[in-house]
């Protein structure tokens, strides 16, 4: 008769359960994608269906998806895909004027002019976006603006040779890449929608009194001449 007090033979005790012991290790990740998924043409393909995602459903939190795939290397190739044919498009219409140094002139200096451009705004935005306590950095903040200017900047600079047409298809891309650069300055810097659009608005309505003052001085200047 065995001893009740006798632990059981080690034969009839149950194996322990497979658990780790303590927390779980660190997640490592394995080596960065290589081949197709890096290449260029994949790049721009995310930027383009980025840039659908924000212009076809306008909210800030559609902004807050696409930040995470902000890169130099796209950023750079998408603006500079859209200054090449805002140059192709001056040089037709130098063209079309009949005057061929001219459309040259249009092609370097569009490129040009549409790359700095580019810069020197977003420049602008970023600076006025930390004054009112903005906490973007100018990476995401450049990224989600090309998202903005880059497809309809094309869109502008097609139509935009069409008489009466052009005008108002200028117009109303204008109107609707105001709203989204608010969006977008609501969503990289974490600012209230007043503030985004104090961000936004401030050197576009400077921009409008100065082109209303040289439009004015223009006139002036004109009548001035056919007395």
């Amino acid at each position: 008769m065995s001893n009740p007090q006798e632990p059981p033979p080690f034969s009839s005790v149950p194996p322990p359960p497979n658990f780790p012991s303590g927390p779980p290790p660190p997640f490592t990740a394995g080596p960065p994608p290589v081949g197709p998924s890096g290449s260029i043409s994949v790049s721009l393909q995310g930027f383009i269906q980025n840039a659908i995602s924000v212009i076809s459903r306008p909210a800030a939190a559609s902004f807050d998806a696409v930040q995470g795939a902000a890169e130099w290397q796209t950023l750079l190739l998408a603006v500079g895909a859209v200054a090449v044919i805002e140059g192709i498009v001056s040089m037709i219409v130098g063209f079309i004027g009949g005057h061929p140094a001219t459309a040259i002139f249009g092609l370097i200096f569009g490129i040009i002019f549409a790359l700095a451009g580019f810069f020197i705004g977003a420049g602008i935005l970023y600076l006025l976006a930390k004054i009112f306590g903005g906490t973007g950095d100018f990476l995401h903040h450049s990224y989600v603006l090309a998202l903005v200017s880059v497809p309809l900047g094309v869109v502008d600079a097609i139509l935009g040779v069409i008489p009466i047409l052009g005008l108002l298809v200028s117009l109303a891309v204008g109107v609707y890449a105001i709203y989204l650069a608010i969006l977008a300055m609501s969503s990289v810097h974490r600012l209230t929608t007043g503030k985004a659009a104090a961000v936004v608005l401030i050197p576009v309505g400077i921009a409008v009194v100065l082109s209303i003052c040289v439009a004015v001085l223009a006139a002036a200047a004109l009548v001035a001449t056919h007395r």
